[in-house]
C-alpha cells in the first residue's frame, strides 16, 4: 500500500476540516484588512481561490464541499454584508455560491487527476521491476538443449 503526505491521508477527516475552516477564515480576514470594501469582486475572487486550493488539498469529497460552503458563508456574512448576518437576499445569491461551487468541483478534479497520474506512474513502475525480474529469472535457467 502507497503511503501519502500526512494532510492527504484520509486518516485525518477532523484535522482536515480544522485546517480547512481555519484556511477560508484567513482567507476572508486577508480579504477583509488588505481589500477596501468597494472590491466586492476582489474579495469574492480571493476566498474562492481559497476554498479551490483547500478542494485540491483536501482528501474527503465531502470535507471540501464544507469548506466551500463556510467560505460562502462567510464571504456573504462577513465580506459581502460586513455584518456577519446571514440573512436576506445576499444569502440567497447565486452568482457568488455558483462561484465557490466551481471552485470545489475544479479543486477536486484537480486532485483526482493528480492521483490518477500517481497511480499510473506506480503501475509503470511495478511493470518495469516486473519485466526486469522475469528477464533476471530467465539467466537462472541452463541454455536449452
Amino acid at each position: 500500500m502507497r503511503e501519502s503526505v500526512w494532510f492527504l491521508s484520509a486518516r485525518h477527516g477532523p484535522s482536515e476540516l480544522a485546517a480547512g475552516a481555519a484556511a477560508m477564515v484567513a482567507a476572508t480576514a486577508a480579504a477583509e484588512s488588505f481589500l477596501a470594501p468597494q472590491q466586492a469582486s476582489a474579495r469574492l475572487i480571493t476566498v474562492v481561490v481559497a476554498a479551490g486550493v483547500c478542494a485540491a488539498v483536501l482528501s474527503r469529497v465531502r470535507t471540501a464541499a464544507v469548506v466551500a460552503g463556510l467560505g460562502y458563508l462567510l464571504f456573504v456574512g462577513f465580506l459581502l454584508d460586513g455584518s456577519g448576518e446571514l440573512t436576506g437576499p445576499r444569502l440567497l445569491g447565486q452568482g457568488q455560491f455558483l462561484a465557490f461551487a466551481f471552485a470545489a468541483v475544479v479543486g477536486t478534479g484537480y486532485r483526482r487527476l493528480r492521483a490518477v497520474q500517481a497511480d499510473a506512474a506506480l503501475d509503470v513502475e511495478l511493470r518495469a521491476l516486473l519485466n526486469n525480474a522475469g528477464k533476471a529469472g530467465d539467466d537462472d535457467q541452463p541454455p536449452p538443449g
